[in-house]
């Protein structure tokens, strides 16, 4: 039986793919420069038969890795990350302590990201060898989740279009079915120039480039009251000038824009820009606009989410040892008071005090919210029939991008979650396999959110990835 198969291949692998996780969380790469995280998983998949195309999209750290059995069938993708997050490093300790001071840490488990995915496929490929299902499994090794890129630059290549359905997860601290819908959103950056002056025995003389970063603020501030009250714009002052007596001559700020919607982003996006033009008048200085990315919110295909659950809850959730919940406790006890109730409440269950790892699973209640982070998956959900689930690797109310995900991602909570999200991820490519009708309505449940207008990239055509100045 194919289900029994893929969970006995990854219970059997379980050494070398734990491994392979922790070799990746010691490399802690940043975004579009995972050379040696992306090389590691490629040459994984390539030593056990698939065959690999590296540097996919213009992406040197992005690869496809493909296996068909020759026989028909559907092509189930599994979508794999592995960049990590700067100044997250972190040993794997329940006190701050990093390994490097000021160095990347895999503070949103991507570590186990990559390998939990990649060893569904696997599992897949080793049932179709067995004969007991047919079609093709493919592995999309996908770069720089982080600053929302990677998948956004090999959708525009329309590199997942191969795929009848994708599966994807996420470290996290339940076990559930990914059931809200992520934001889009935009990323870009306003550069002001203006005149520099004495700013003390001259100041007629100068415009500030920073009062068009200030006045920019201001407006966008007054723009939030007539938006949607779920859209999401933050900033930061990447320059603001050298020394308090020069009139600064140029000034920089980072925005991100985020809607539950591509068309409301455009909208509200076209209004942030009205701000910085009219700070510019303002201020009497000249700006222009630097687009450095976007995102699609995600669509959620019910028969997927319906398929994925059952699966879940047909394993149930990991069982971690006492050793694993006293490091879960301790960790835990670093938060401020009052977050990992907070978390519960919105998980909507009741669990007794004192317990910080989630060892069930959460049903679906039905509720379709919005989640209001973005993430690059959402790309990939218009091209193709997407599903997402998450596992328990972190104790109950843990930030994201935290030290505390770090510590726990490195440690055998975080594998034994990775694991579990394996088997669930298979046993989906499993129903999908065997289930032609599953691919058949989640893919008519496509076809009917995407009526309207299909998915067309946020990245100028001639637009090139963003890499690293060492490449």
């Amino acid at each position: 039986m194919a289900s029994r198969a893929v969970l006995s291949w990854i219970d059997d692998h379980a050494a070398p793919l734990t491994e392979l996780s922790r070799e990746v969380w010691r490399l802690a790469e940043p975004s579009l420069a995972e050379y040696q995280s992306a090389a590691a998983l490629a040459e994984f998949l390539e030593r056990r038969g698939f065959s690999v195309e590296r540097g996919v999209a213009g992406l040197p750290t992005a690869f496809v890795a493909d296996y068909d059995s020759g026989r028909s069938g559907p092509v189930i993708g599994f979508l794999g990350e592995y960049d990590a997050l700067p100044e997250l490093s972190q040993a794997v300790e329940a006190v701050r302590r990093p390994v490097k001071d000021s160095g990347y840490g895999h503070g949103c488990g991507h570590n186990l990201l990559g390998v939990g995915a990649m060893a569904a496929a696997l599992a897949l490929k080793a049932a179709m060898e067995a004969g007991l299902i047919d079609g093709r499994v493919i592995f999309y090794g996908c770069p720089a989740e982080e600053t929302l890129t990677g998948k956004v630059f090999m959708a525009r290549e329309r590199i997942f279009d191969a795929a009848d359905v994708a599966i994807t997860w996420h470290p996290g601290a339940f076990n559930t079915v990914t059931t809200s819908r992520h934001s889009a959103m935009n990323s870009f950056k306003v550069n002001f120039y203006g005149v520099s002056a004495h700013a003390a025995g001259s100041p007629e003389m100068g415009r500030s480039a920073l009062d068009g970063v200030e006045l920019m603020s201001v407006g966008v501030n007054y723009l939030r009251e007539h938006i949607t009250s779920h859209a999401r714009i933050h900033s930061v002052v990447t320059s603001g000038g050298i020394q308090p007596n020069v009139v600064p001559s140029y000034s920089q700020v980072w925005y991100y824009v985020r809607t539950p919607r591509r068309d409301q982003l455009e909208e509200v996006y076209s209004r942030v820009l009205d701000q910085a033009k009219g700070a510019a008048l303002m201020a009497g200085v000249d700006y222009d606009v630097e687009f450095l990315g976007g995102c699609y919110d995600t669509l959620l295909n019910e028969p997927l989410i319906d398929a994925a659950q059952k699966c879940m809850e047909r394993i149930g959730g990991p069982v971690f040892s006492d050793e694993e919940k006293s490091f879960a406790a301790a960790l835990s006890s670093t938060h401020p008071p009052g977050q990992r109730e907070n978390a519960i409440e919105r998980a909507g269950i009741d669990l007794p005090h004192g317990v910080h790892l989630h060892e069930g699973v959460l049903p679906d209640r039905g509720r379709r919210g919005i989640a209001y982070g973005s993430t690059d998956v959402g790309d990939v959900s218009w091209c193709v029939p997407t599903v997402s689930i998450e596992t328990a690797c972190w104790p109950i109310g843990n930030a994201g991008h935290s030290w505390q995900n770090t510590a726990s991602s490195g440690s055998t909570i975080g594998l034994k979650g990775m694991l579990h999200a394996a088997k669930a991820m298979a046993l989906i490519g499993v129903e999908c396999s065997v289930d032609q009708n599953l691919v058949r309505r989640a893919k008519e449940e496509f076809d009917r959110q995407t009526a309207s207008g299909g998915y067309r990239c946020p990245l100028p055509a001639d637009m090139a990835p963003p890499l690293p100045k060492s490449v």
